[in-house]
């Protein structure tokens, strides 16, 4: 299947159908643009506040997927509904391995975001709060929605569901308006907003496989996974059964990449922050991943006078691939976050690349080059004058001393005692 081609089901209507974004009860109609009481989904009921409340029928499990590659088969509504819980779990008594054909040479990999999110995949995007995980990914919901790249990445997906418990309303409007998306744009977009997902429990999976099924999404961004699953945090086991029978059948039945939300800890002094093992809790929200994007700030806002007295805000990210099963380099970006405000009001909105991320150089490594330069104006000297003169720190300047040292800067004549690396003479 081409990347032309999203959906398997080839015979339905390409046209889109118009936004639908949930929210406490509400639809909202891109067409009229005026919010209206929302009708449950047949099985639904009405909580208070008019909140469609979930329905109770069970999402397709693993085994009973379509074949790779073939038709769909009957719904998981369908299949499932009338069989017992105990069948429900039990393996289909038609599985089957799969089939190889080593004479014709491999399909390259199927991207709905080109060497980043393949189709039929799970996909982690980690940050710590405040690290702009939401706004980068509203970037890429206006790139698909607008037929745009994403920093500097061809996007070739359709259309989009989002699952969103941790962001308000107001928030996503403005955000996805400020960044440039509008009505005309609207209808490659499915947006479910505070409707209390908690995707892992089978009525909360099904309804997100149906709704992404009917809008025929190829991708799905679900935030977070601490706010819209039901996994526990901690608990391994719990998230492989999350992956397993939850997020890589709707990825695979929908032939679509999943692109789900995290936090990191907060980081301590002196603790790495090797985004693969900074997430929060299990180890395997990252093991089980494909692909693994990791935020963290280098640059806080800064805010400068724009014109007609307007505010001028930036700030800088890095964005890492830790992890990508195709083994894709992990080049580290910079990202940049820039938006325009009149007064309070956010009137525009936009993230860029700035090119590849360069890592600043330890205090070890500055101290050491400074090390070099005073041995070459003074000649040999005590550890003593050395950490006098520079004003260092005993650690510091020990681990610059070593540094100094490997790299052939400087030479140990003596106990405590330090010189400058003899020059080459001259031919």
């Amino acid at each position: 299947m081409s990347a032309a081609e999203p959906y398997r089901d080839s015979g339905r209507d390409s046209s889109p159908p118009p936004i639908e974004i949930w929210s406490g009860g509400e639809e909202q109609s891109a067409t009229a643009g005026i919010p209206h009481r929302l009708h449950a989904p047949s099985g639904a009921a009405h909580g208070e506040g008019g909140r469609a409340l979930p329905v109770t029928t069970p999402t397709l499990p693993l085994s009973t997927r379509s074949p790779r590659g073939g038709e769909p088969l009957q719904s998981a509504v369908d299949r499932l509904r009338d069989l017992p819980e105990a069948q429900q779990h039990a393996p289909a008594e038609s599985f089957q391995p799969l089939v190889f054909d080593f004479d014709k040479e491999p399909e390259p990999p199927c991207y709905v975001v080109d060497r980043l999110f393949e189709r039929q995949t799970v996909n982690v995007l980690s940050g710590d709060t405040g690290a702009g995980k939401s706004i980068v990914m509203s970037s890429l919901i206006v790139a698909v929605c607008m037929g745009s790249d994403w920093l500097g990445h061809e996007v070739s997906a359709q259309r989009v569901v989002i699952v969103d418990e941790e962001n308000s309303e107001p928030t996503v409007r403005t955000r996805l308006w400020a960044l440039g998306l509008r009505t005309e744009h609207a209808g490659r977009l499915r947006y479910f907003n505070r409707e209390g997902f908690t995707i892992g429990d089978r009525p909360w999976t099904g309804r997100l496989m149906r709704a992404a099924r009917e809008h025929r999404a190829d991708l799905i961004i679900i935030d977070t996974a601490g706010a819209a699953t039901n996994a526990e945090v901690n608990d391994n086991d719990a998230v492989v059964g999350l992956y397993r029978d939850a997020l890589r059948p709707i990825a695979t039945e929908l032939n679509a990449a999943v692109v789900i939300l995290h936090h990191e800890r907060k980081s301590q002094v002196g603790q790495s922050r090797d985004p693969g093992q900074a997430m929060m809790g299990a180890r395997q929200w990252a093991a089980q991943a494909d692909t693994h994007l990791s935020l963290k700030v280098t640059e806080q806002v800064v805010e400068t006078p724009g014109a007609d007295g307007h505010r001028e805000l930036r700030s800088e990210r890095v964005m890492r691939m830790p992890k990508n099963r195709h083994g894709e380099p992990d080049v580290p970006q910079r990202i940049a976050i820039e938006s325009t405000k009149d007064g309070r009001r956010l009137l525009t909105m936009r993230v860029i690349t700035c090119g590849r991320y360069e890592k600043e150089p330890t205090k070890a490594v500055t101290l050491a080059e400074e090390i070099a330069d005073l041995l070459r104006q003074r000649g040999e000297m005590k550890t003593q004058d050395i950490q006098r003169e520079l004003k260092a720190g005993k650690s510091t300047l020990y681990d610059a001393l070593r540094k100094a040292l490997a790299d052939g800067k400087i030479v140990k004549p003596g106990q405590g005692r330090y010189a400058p690396a003899p020059t080459e003479p001259a031919l």
